[in-house]
Parts: C-alpha cells; structure tokens; sequence
C-alpha cells in the first residue's frame, strides 16, 4: 500500500500558519501589557488629582484632616474629647472615621485613613475600612489590598500580584537621592519580613520606565516618579543618581514611589 505525506507545499503552509498564530499571541499578550501600563499611569494621575481636590475642598490632606468625623460620623467616641481611641483600630459602620492630626502630614497612624477619607469624599473608588488588618506586624502595619489599600485595576505583573499604593509621610536618603519631603504612593507588593506591609519590588525595569515616561521624565533618579533606590540591583544600571533604567531586565526589581504632594 502507498502512504502519502506531506508535500514540502503542504508543510511550509502549516509552518507559516503556526508562525502567524505565534505571533499574534505574541503581540496580543504585548498589547495587553501595555494598556495594563496605560492604566496604571493614568490611575497614578487620578491619585494626585484627588488629593488636591481634597484639600481644595476640606482644607487638610487626607488622613489628616483634623474635623473629618463633622463630615462623615465618629468611628469611636471613646477617646479624649470623644475622639477616636486607636485611629489604627477604630472601626466603624459606613463612612465612620476618625480625625487626623492636622499638622499637614500623613503619618504612620493616619496611612489607612487616607483611603477612607477619599472615598467617603467620592475622589476615588471604592470603600475602606480606614484601619490596619486584624493581625498587625510588629510595626502595627497590615496591608490588605481592596480592604483598607487599593489595588490598580488590571495592573497585574508577571508574578501575578496586583499593584497597590501606601502612603509615605517623608521621603528621606533611604528611598532616593534628591527627592523633596512630601507624600508618596508606593507600588509594592507584600511582604517586608514579618512587618506585614506593602514593601517589595513589583515591577520590571522596563515597565517601570514605561510608566515613568508616561507621568514623569523616564529618569530614574529625577521627578516625580523614583524607584526606591535601597532596590536599585536589576531595577537601574546603577546605584547613582546618573543611572538609567536597565532595559534589558526581566526581573522584578524595581519598587517605583510618585510623588502626590506637593
């Protein structure tokens, strides 16, 4: 009996469909990286927006202003002067809350109220419960993504973690080489040895420079937007204010911090 094979015609048609097939998968999966990249700066943009348009309309920053109960209802009136006992732990129902200091900074105590307060105030998305998680590392820091941070939508990296955004009150030679003292947001992931926060690289190089040429200048060292140089390894080419982005990574190495304020 005979058998038949391909033809050399019949193979290279299947090899060419297979190479097109690849190819757009290829390029689909690139899109799709780049909007997800789109989003997360245009979320970084909105993030900035609403803090100015809290304190143009408050008179305090959030987390900080000092009479947000009047507006939104006391969490906890078991405090001095009906004050929220533990602003950290105080839980209340609906947009209950707690005041801040009102000294124009976010401090350690207020980082999770600053959520709450956006929300309540309807500049961002979602709802918060304003308080650290039930088990509290040992620097009272326990970061729950959608719970009391929020989380970028669609803004997944190669591991699988979504991008979410804390508060820093100072920005001081740990994180950086020349940036001002101000508030930040920081893209990390969890966790930090056993302090349970949000404090470990999350991006790639290059998708850091991607979003960093979309909201700032591309540099890393320069801006509004810096990684965090104590990650500089794999992250920069070096670990000097003259460095660049290393663009041939792909290693996630790179935790960026954006300046909100002022």
């Amino acid at each position: 009996m005979m058998r038949r094979g391909f033809s050399l015609v019949e193979l290279s048609i299947v090899l060419v469909i297979l190479g097109l097939l690849v190819g757009g998968i290829l390029a689909g999966r690139s899109l799709i990286r780049a909007s997800e990249l789109r989003q997360v700066s245009t979320d970084l943009t909105k993030t900035r927006t609403s803090w100015y348009a809290f304190r143009d309309k408050y008179f305090a920053l959030p987390g900080d202003i000092p009479n947000a109960t009047a507006f939104w209802g006391a969490a906890d009136t078991s405090g001095t002067n009906g004050e929220c006992a533990d602003i950290l732990t105080s839980v209340g129902t609906g947009t209950q809350t707690c005041n801040g200091s009102g000294d124009s900074m976010v401090n350690t105590n207020e980082r999770y109220r600053v959520w709450q307060h956006l929300a309540n105030a309807g500049l961002v998305a979602g709802e918060y419960s304003g308080i650290a998680g039930p088990a509290p590392g040992p620097q009272g820091h326990d970061d729950i993504p959608g719970t009391n941070l929020p989380t970028v939508p669609g803004a997944i990296n190669k591991s699988g973690q979504l991008l979410v955004w804390i508060t820093k009150s100072s920005h001081d030679a740990y994180y950086s080489f020349n940036s001002p003292a101000g508030h930040y947001v920081m893209m990390a992931k969890c966790c930090h040895g056993t302090n349970k926060s949000l404090s470990s690289p999350i991006l790639t190089a290059p998708d850091t420079w991607n979003i960093d040429t979309k909201v700032d200048d591309g540099q890393p060292f320069y801006g509004r937007l810096q990684p965090q140089k104590s990650y500089w390894s794999g992250c920069t080419t070096a670990n000097a204010v003259t460095a660049e982005y290393d663009l041939a990574a792909t290693a996630i190495d790179c935790k960026p911090l954006f300046r909100v304020t002022p």
